[in-house]
């Protein structure tokens, strides 16, 4: 899968940022490198230096003076390196918050990890923030007006910052651009024990027979990927 909005780093640094960005994705078990892009991508444009004009936050992802320094850095020091530079301290902290939080399942929970972290995994009409606080002055996500910023409205502004340039499925996909747990908890239970009762019947396979779990997982597997 190649990478969106991969013509936007600069030409003498994109093969060394995309080998980069891979290997953080592959260390930090993030199932697609896309995901990462677009966080990047919403948060800053890919503009290594980018500020905002009325908080600390700094960088690829907006790091805050707090947030730099529980990775043992400062705003001051981000903002000098360059887009593959600034992917060692965007890995240590995303490191942090797996490990804080958990994994996330798709991109739009990748992006509540860095972007309200106290949001992440909840129900879209979670409030993350609401009038009159800093956080909500600052963002500008309220879209229905109703004085309060929720989970479905941060995911509509990933979604508006991809949108005029790419399709936004990828976000619920895997780098393969499939998902065999997402499918099979879309199946309703019945065809699931039809699918498991009709196998072992037609293989002659025991329910304790040595292995046939094993040998159904991987059959299962296969099909899905088909």
């Amino acid at each position: 899968m190649s990478l969106i909005f991969i013509d936007k780093i600069p030409a003498n640094l994109r093969t060394e940022f995309e080998k980069k960005l891979r290997a953080v994705c592959t260390n930090l078990k993030i199932r697609n490198p896309n995901w990462l892009m677009a966080l990047m991508w919403a948060e800053s444009r890919f503009i290594p230096t980018a500020k905002a004009p009325d908080s600390s936050a700094t960088g690829l992802i907006q790091f805050l003076e707090s947030t730099a320094s529980e990775i043992g850095y400062s705003t001051a020091q981000i903002a000098k390196m360059n887009v593959v530079e600034q992917l060692v301290p965007v890995e240590k902290y995303l490191s942090l918050q797996i490990k804080r939080y958990g994994m996330p399942d798709n991109g739009y929970e990748l992006y509540e990890l860095v972007h309200y972290p106290a949001a992440y995994k909840k129900a879209n009409s979670f409030v993350l923030y609401s009038k009159g606080s800093a956080a909500y002055n600052a963002n500008k996500l309220d879209y229905d007006k109703d004085g309060n910023v929720t989970v479905f409205e941060l995911k509509t502004f990933l979604e508006k910052s991809i949108n005029p340039y790419y399709d936004t499925s990828f976000l619920n996909q895997t780098e393969s651009g499939q998902n065999v747990n997402q499918f099979i908890q879309g199946v309703p239970n019945f065809l699931l024990w039809l699918v498991v009762i009709s196998f072992f019947f037609f293989t002659g396979f025991s329910l304790l027979k040595p292995g046939s779990w094993k040998a159904f997982r991987i059959m299962l597997v296969g099909m899905f990927k088909r």
